[in-house]
């Protein structure tokens, strides 16, 4: 087996799954909800997620984004990042809307792998 030269140290190398959202065409909240499930549809376990959002997706963002977006990822992103365009408060309430969610499925998660263990074991 090769040891790794100390001169030459190993690089961190880490997936990033891209959700664009930044098409000018947004006309509805359900197109933009369609275009986060589709785009998300196949992230691999332990990706970086990064969401664009664009000035059409945000003027039309479903009330429910928040939850649409943590749903899609809490069980496989390990870290989720919303950029925007200048100018918008969107992020504030939108990263911490996202995090309370996945917070809340992942302890929903928890619980019922929980209570399928306690009855299979």
């Amino acid at each position: 087996m090769n040891t790794p030269d100390p001169q030459f140290p190993d690089v961190q190398v880490a997936l990033a799954v891209d959700i664009d959202l930044t098409a000018p065409g947004y006309y509805s909240a359900r197109q933009v909800s369609d275009d986060l499930r589709d785009q998300a549809r196949y992230s691999a376990e332990g990706c970086e997620v990064v969401l664009r959002l664009g000035r059409a997706a945000i003027s039309v963002l479903p009330l429910e984004f928040a939850r649409a977006v943590a749903g899609e990822f809490y069980l496989t992103a390990s870290r989720i990042t919303i950029t925007v365009p200048g100018g918008h408060r969107t992020p504030d309430w939108l990263a911490r809307d996202v995090q309370r969610h996945i917070r809340q499925m992942r302890e929903d998660h928890a619980r019922m792998i929980a209570q399928y263990s306690a009855k299979a074991g």
